[in-house]
């Protein structure tokens, strides 16, 4: 049995002005799973289990923490170590351990910089989705 403890994180994310007119594809449903979540958001994971819950971003800033990488980095990819998913209506992205996002055949890497800045909103504003 393994001594390393997994850990379960969900939070919803959404864009508050697309919300009103329950436009599905900018909300989304983030779930973390697994360990090693610091090594793929830079975020600590004592910072996401305080943090974690009920944060707001829309599906652009979502896009805007990523950047595209080339096919090569597929190899890198193992859908067996995946510790995340982001969820937008229909739309899966998959993040591995190594930190590559996946969605369909498309593969990208999350800007560690930019995504520090979810844990700053005010958690006020982000009503949980139902």
């Amino acid at each position: 049995m393994s001594k390393i403890n997994f850990v379960t994180l969900l939070f919803f994310i959404l864009n508050i002005p697309n919300a009103i007119g329950k436009d599905e594809d900018y909300i989304g449903v983030v779930y973390w799973r697994g360990f090693d979540i610091e090594s793929i958001t830079g975020i600590p994971e004592s910072q996401i289990n305080n943090y974690g819950m009920k944060r707001c971003i829309g599906r652009n800033v979502f896009m805007g923490l990523l950047f595209h990488i080339n096919d090569s980095y597929s190899r890198e990819y193992d859908d067996r170590d995946v510790r995340g998913s982001i969820t937008f209506n229909n739309d899966i992205y998959y993040v591995n351990r190594s930190g590559i996002v996946r969605y369909k055949n498309d593969f990208y890497r999350i800007n560690k910089k930019s995504f520090s800045h979810i844990m700053n909103q005010d958690k006020s504003k982000c009503p949980l989705i139902d």
